[in-house]
């Protein structure tokens, strides 16, 4: 079965897992969880240690609408390019004893991917707030678009986060 880029969202990861390699204590910042279907290919549940991306930014920078929109086409071609690369990391793992075998070879390549997304994610500015979730501050609360959404269609305030979400008009 051919994985489709909305197949790495948290919400479309099958719930039952066969295997689960779990982060290190103070040295990872990417999970990994395998599932493998009838075909015996895997599958692939990644998550991300918001801790890690929650650390110091530059500077806070506020966008207007229209400057959060002219920097949405560079935010979205990033994670893009981040979730096809974790997908060709995916496809080349043909069994459950070859993802075994590549373990740390294959999650230090998944951190490295993430980790390197959400640093040029925040040099534009934004917020990554999650994998593939990015805000822009506007001052009274963040635009919001989560891969693969088509354009910057949400809005939530400061207190209300990513449940509260309202579509913008």
């Amino acid at each position: 079965r051919r994985r489709t880029s909305s197949s790495l969202l948290p919400e479309n990861m099958p719930p039952a897992m066969t295997s689960t390699w779990p982060l290190r204590p103070n040295t990872r910042s990417v999970g990994l969880s395998l599932i493998f279907t009838g075909a015996n290919l895997p599958q692939v549940r990644l998550w991300y240690n918001l801790f890690l991306m929650s650390q110091k930014r530059r500077s806070k920078r506020i966008f207007s609408y229209d400057e959060a929109l002219s920097t949405f086409p560079v935010v979205r071609d990033l994670t893009t390019a981040a979730v096809r690369r974790i997908e060709s990391l995916t496809t080349t793992v043909g069994s459950r004893e070859e993802m075994d075998d590549r373990r740390e070879e294959i999650e230090d390549e998944y951190q490295k991917i993430i980790s390197f997304w959400a640093k040029q994610v925040s040099s534009i500015g934004c917020e990554v707030k999650g994998l593939w979730l990015v805000d822009w501050d506007s001052g009274d609360g963040y635009y919001c678009w989560r891969f693969p959404e088509q354009a910057i269609g949400f809005f939530h305030t400061y207190e209300e986060g990513f449940g509260g979400r309202l579509p913008i008009n």
